[in-house]
């Protein structure tokens, strides 16, 4: 069937004479009980079956309020201890605050971008993780995010433990654990000992 419509046009209902009669027909006609007068709209299924899941609000087994990304149990004290880890990682706590909801004071346009950003990030047993997010060729489903400080500390044990391995070793094995430069991780290995240093972060 082949048709061309030209135009589309409001046709009010009082011009329908079959709807408009059909719609006043109870116009002035004393209620009776049973009719549905009582009700805005018309019932659905579950007012004669009942709702299958009746489920309002899930709570968290802490009793604490619980954010949209963070897992059940995240208490005030472990949000105040992530905070204060990553207090000299400014990209990662404004991924905290969103994370915890504490950004709506800020700019407007940095609460858009942390909104972006934490959508691959997520906290869990007191730790904050970056989730896969199939556009890297990762193995691990989840990572867990380390401060610059505590990736030099990692850096240094990798080099004990792994003979004293050159550098390429070294950030070889670091490469899956994410950090606030780990796009620009310099790992130079003095007698003994393995430094990871930031680009242009962290003096040589």
């Amino acid at each position: 069937m082949v048709y061309h419509i030209l135009d589309v046009r409001h046709w009010p209902g009082k011009g329908n004479v079959v709807a408009d009669s059909l719609s006043r027909m109870y116009k002035g006609v004393p209620n009776e009980e049973g009719q549905g007068h009582e009700w805005m709209v018309s019932k659905d299924w579950e007012a004669a079956s009942g709702l299958t899941h009746d489920l309002f609000a899930i709570q968290s087994p802490t009793d604490e309020p619980l954010t949209r990304y963070s897992s059940p149990g995240t208490s005030v004290e472990e949000q105040q201890h992530l905070l204060t880890q990553f207090a000299k990682e400014p990209l990662f706590t404004l991924i905290l605050q969103a994370l915890f909801e504490m950004d709506q004071g800020t700019d407007e346009r940095e609460r858009r971008k942390a909104v972006h950003r934490v959508k691959e990030y997520m906290v869990e047993v007191g730790k904050l993780w970056r989730v896969a997010d199939g556009r890297r060729p990762r193995v691990k489903a989840r990572m867990e995010v380390v401060t610059q400080e505590e990736m030099m500390g990692l850096a240094r044990e990798e080099h004990e433990r792994g003979g004293h391995w050159k550098r390429d070793m070294v950030k070889m094995e670091l490469s899956d654990q994410p950090s606030p430069h780990r796009h620009h991780i310099n790992v130079t290995i003095p007698h003994h000992l393995a430094l990871v240093r930031a680009l242009l972060s962290i003096p040589s």
